[in-house]
């Protein structure tokens, strides 16, 4: 699968950083027999064009949900636009506002921009720690430090929720409303899903390591673990076995791995009973697990028929891409 597609404007540095094995999908010479198999190891995947993403969101009366898929499955910022000025307190829009908020014509603007949303989400979101934690990077961009510490550890006691399955049931409806099959539609849905948040939590990461190692150095080693710790909670949060994608394990991981450099190895890991060195340990191996699995799938799936990776799909969106890949090996 071509990561371009799950988020253009960091594509290349999560493609090089985590070599992910959905990045291998796509380079992949292996030749293929099925028509979603060449879509998704192509450069591209079809998109619904104006005309047809138009008529599905008059179809659904513009409702926030149908303007978003019209957005995803085509990528005109018009259709997102749209959804921000006439749903600005629905969840789904206010988080893809606030991911993808540039600056109109400055520095400042753009910051101003992204304030507003990402105040939005938490209004409209108060327990979904993804809105603390994207507030939290922004505070850090702009040097507010002590803000974005709050904004962390706010969020720390709450879920973390991407709507990531409500993006694809929309943009899965639209491909079907423009005629593509079942199958077709779930894999161009799935291969269409925009996800910049998870670069973004990354940034959050590394800047709570920055925070750690800054109180560290003025004595204050309470506060330094306070920080490490709420930067290997967010990458527990990523990395769970029912993960939509491997890239929200990979860069769970990655996030917890960076923490667990800056702690005594021979300290005891939280309540887990064994070390700091045991816990870096464990997620070395799942990481190399992870991609071996990655790697043994990716062959089988260029050998796939449509109806079976869309099936295929259809688990991934139920149980995860971990468990679906997992599933299809073991059959």
């Amino acid at each position: 699968m071509n990561v371009k597609h799950l988020f253009p404007s960091v594509a290349l540095v999560i493609a090089v950083l985590l070599a992910s094995p959905l990045v291998a999908r796509s380079a992949t010479t292996a030749a293929t027999t099925n028509r979603i198999a060449r879509w998704l190891n192509g450069k591209s995947l079809p998109h619904l064009d104006a005309v047809q993403a138009e008529a599905y969101a008059q179809q659904h009366q513009r409702r926030p949900e149908a303007l978003l898929a019209a957005y995803q499955t085509t990528t005109d910022r018009g259709f997102l636009h749209e959804a921000m000025a006439k749903h600005p307190r629905d969840a789904r829009v206010v988080l893809a506002a606030a991911c993808t908020a540039t600056p109109a014509q400055s520095n400042a603007d753009g910051a101003e921009e992204r304030r507003k949303w990402l105040d939005a989400l938490k209004k409209s979101a108060p327990d979904n720690a993804l809105a603390y934690y994207l507030s939290a990077r922004e505070h850090f961009k702009t040097g507010q430090p002590d803000l974005a510490e709050k904004e962390v550890l706010a969020g720390a006691g709450r879920p973390l929720r991407d709507y990531a399955l409500d993006f694809i049931e929309s943009a899965e409806d639209a491909y079907l409303s423009a005629g593509y099959s079942e199958g077709e539609a779930t894999a161009l849905a799935m291969g269409s899903l925009l996800m910049p948040h998870l670069a973004q939590l990354r940034d959050v990461g590394t800047e709570l390591v920055k925070r750690a190692n800054h109180y560290r150095q003025s004595g204050d080693a309470a506060s330094a673990n306070k920080m490490l710790h709420a930067a290997i909670r967010i990458g527990t949060q990523l990395d769970r076995t029912n993960s939509l994608t491997l890239l929200e394990n990979m860069v769970g991981i990655a996030i917890q791995q960076n923490a667990l450099k800056e702690l005594d190895p021979a300290t005891p890991f939280e309540k887990s009973g064994h070390t700091v060195q045991a816990e870096a340990d464990r997620l070395t191996k799942r990481r190399a697990d992870l991609r071996a699995t990655a790697g043994d799938f990716n062959k089988l799936f260029q050998q796939m028929s449509d109806q079976e990776i869309g099936n295929y799909f259809n688990q991934q969106k139920r149980l995860g891409e971990e468990i679906a890949d997992r599933r299809a090996l073991a059959r």
